[in-house]
């Protein structure tokens, strides 16, 4: 493992990763490039899933990740006790 300088306390600390060789610096733009598209598509398809349960089932998972008054269901909140 090579060591590398560290400019500001002039300690030589080891290079845990080696340098991609030449040619290859592509295989890390190609990573970034897919990790970004994977993210996206993950992120859609809970959207969709949720669109899904609060349409499609009517299960309310949407009304219970909302924050606020759409979280609130007729039977919470409307109870005639009072305090």
């Amino acid at each position: 493992m090579r060591a590398v300088c560290d400019p500001d306390f002039g300690l030589e600390l080891p290079q845990p990763v080696a340098k991609r060789a030449a040619g290859w610096q592509w295989t890390g733009d190609l990573h970034g490039l897919l990790s970004n598209y994977v993210m996206l598509a993950l992120v859609g398809l809970h959207v969709v899933a949720a669109l899904y349960h609060h349409y499609v089932r009517g299960d309310g998972v949407l009304k219970r990740m909302l924050p606020g008054q759409w979280a609130r269901t007729p039977t919470q909140g409307s109870s005639s006790v009072s305090q």
